[in-house]
């Protein structure tokens, strides 16, 4: 559920923006979204307050938003950071970028390869900030993908029969990779600056036709290879995309890539 607005969330804003004159609504809130947006008018502009809901992220993920939107501030492919502020409640001002965000769209001609551009000038950068350091993801994990994986055959079987088929190949497939996970694990990789959570929702098309991306609470110094996973299958998208259609992006992904190592 929607949290109400934070009690000193207007005097956060006041002070970012160095006036009293400002008016603060909710955004209705997306489905996934687990934080609660506001935009914010004063004079004349547009600005977003992002509130971090869940407690145990933070000391974490507000100060990744903030310090990540810094980084990548050069670059224009994402809001510019305003303010943060920490807990209790803490939140990131950042301005609004007009645009439209692609969630169901099918992408046209053209869009893979622009959100590739994309992505591999957001690995071009690199930081030493203690705030955007490497996370190793513990749930990545054989245990755990397998678990992931036997629950959503057991939801196939009780209420999607469509997805049998589906899911007892992904029950084949995660049976047989205990070895893969484990040298995987033990790979090296060259760090570079990541925003994971690639999903199609967190991509706006701008109005001057440029793409950009929204939601950077997990950026990080990190494994470039996450960012292509997680674009690959993230949830709500799967259709969206024939697997074939990646075969280009992925090659061209990994071709960047060796020439770094």
């Amino acid at each position: 559920m929607r949290r109400m607005q934070p009690s000193d969330l207007q005097d956060f804003c006041c002070a970012a923006l160095g006036t009293t004159d400002i008016v603060i609504a909710p955004r209705p809130p997306a489905a996934f979204q687990s934080n609660a947006l506001f935009d914010v008018a004063s004079a004349g502009k547009h600005y977003i307050a992002k509130v971090y809901l869940n407690e145990h992220e933070w000391g974490d993920a507000p100060h990744r938003e903030y310090h990540g939107l810094k980084l990548v501030e050069p670059l224009d492919i994402a809001p510019r950071a305003v303010a943060l502020k920490t807990a209790p409640d803490p939140a990131v001002l950042y301005e609004y970028l007009p645009g439209d965000a692609w969630n169901r769209r099918t992408p046209k001609p053209g869009d893979l390869d622009a959100l590739l551009d994309l992505i591999l000038s957001v690995h071009s950068l690199r930081s030493d900030h203690p705030r955007l350091s490497y996370r190793r993801n513990l749930t990545i994990t054989h245990s755990y993908c397998r678990t992931t994986i036997d629950d959503y055959a057991a939801w196939c079987d009780a209420h999607h029969p469509a997805g049998r088929a589906t899911a007892a190949w992904c029950v084949h497939a995660i049976k047989q990779s205990e070895a893969d996970f484990v040298e995987l694990a033990q790979t090296p990789f060259v760090p570079c600056f990541t925003k994971p959570d690639l999903r199609f929702a967190n991509v706006v098309a701008r109005q001057n036709g440029r793409l950009a991306l929204v939601d950077w609470e997990d950026s990080m110094m990190g494994d470039p290879a996450f960012d292509l996973a997680d674009m690959l299958n993230a949830p709500d998208q799967e259709d969206l995309v024939r697997w074939h259609e990646w075969a280009p992006l992925w090659e061209r992904y990994f071709a960047a890539h060796d020439r770094d190592k």
